[in-house]
């Protein structure tokens, strides 16, 4: 894509920039706040989620 010119730059700084605050606040809140029961809780809606979004996306 660099070579054809076709990336955008405004584009990568905002995902950055994003990621970064993104990780930030993630890590914070796995150490800091949120208990290992609840992040179970919290992964398995997710799962359950997406397993859910790809069945209905196969039919």
């Amino acid at each position: 894509h660099l070579g054809i010119g076709s990336l955008d730059g405004v584009l990568i700084a905002v995902t950055a920039i994003a990621s970064i605050a993104g990780a930030l606040v993630g890590s914070w809140l796995m150490t800091d706040k949120l208990k290992p029961g609840i992040i179970k809780k919290i992964l398995g809606v997710v799962l359950v989620a997406v397993a859910i979004k790809m069945i209905v996306g196969l039919v």
